[in-house]
């Protein structure tokens, strides 16, 4: 069974219903998703526009599209799912209510990305991403290095893209919430496609379990403090 679902859980959802109300997104409203890979925010678009709105999800490659499609049908949630580079959204200015991304935009590509939702969405755009100090990805890379002292690409931090002119940056809050170690490991490797050299596995587990103990309950449960930085730009 896989362990995404864990991760979307402990982590992706409650940011998406912050994000959704940073954005104001509402009954029948037009919403693009851009790099929505992970299912979880359009799912919670999807709810919040109801049957009156509707929701785009633009995605980079045809088997993402593939996987979001299925993930979309498991949960009943309807959404066009739509391949397109984040960069040349194929859609007219203004053509949207908002348009939200979450976790998904970095670097040079991102700030590109941020100015073509800026173009096709009438009222806001919003973006959170990832500073991770401390976070699940930022415990799970230092035990990484501490075993072999590389680290997974898919653990290396990128930087988020500055927000353009006309964009306010906030700092918000979450919790990341797992029932356990064991959990945590499973929803992380499954949800990053990664793992460990089985030469290494077992140090790399202990490595990361010494660095989850200050975040630990008595009843093995984890409640680790995670900060992201909310891009939003309202309408003018």
């Amino acid at each position: 069974m896989s362990s995404r679902p864990l991760y979307q859980t402990g982590l992706l959802g409650p940011l998406a219903e912050q994000l959704i109300e940073a954005a104001g997104i509402g009954r029948g409203m037009r919403v693009v998703d851009v790099l929505g890979d992970a299912g979880v925010l359009t799912r919670h678009v999807a709810m919040a526009v109801g049957p009156s709105g509707s929701v785009v999800t633009v995605v980079v490659g045809d088997a993402a599209a593939r996987a979001l499609h299925q993930e979309l049908q498991e949960s009943r949630a309807t959404a066009e799912v739509v391949v397109a580079s984040p960069g040349a959204l194929p859609y007219q200015q203004r053509e949207f209510d908002v348009a939200v991304s979450l976790l998904r935009l970095t670097g040079s590509v991102g700030s590109v990305a941020l100015r073509e939702m800026e173009r096709v969405a009438h009222h806001a755009a919003v973006i959170v991403t990832a500073a991770r100090r401390p976070a699940p990805e930022d415990l799970l890379a230092g035990a990484w290095q501490d075993a072999t002292g590389t680290v997974p690409p898919a653990l290396q931090a990128l930087p988020s893209p500055p927000p353009p002119q006309g964009w306010t940056s906030t700092t918000i809050g979450d919790v990341a919430r797992f029932d356990s170690a064991q959990q945590l490991w499973m929803a992380l490797c499954d949800h990053l496609g990664i793992r460990a050299p089985d030469a290494e596995a077992a140090t790399v587990r202990r490595r990361f379990d010494e660095r989850l103990a200050p975040f630990q309950g008595a009843d093995g449960t984890l409640r680790i403090p995670i900060e992201v930085v909310l891009l939003r730009r309202d309408a003018e």
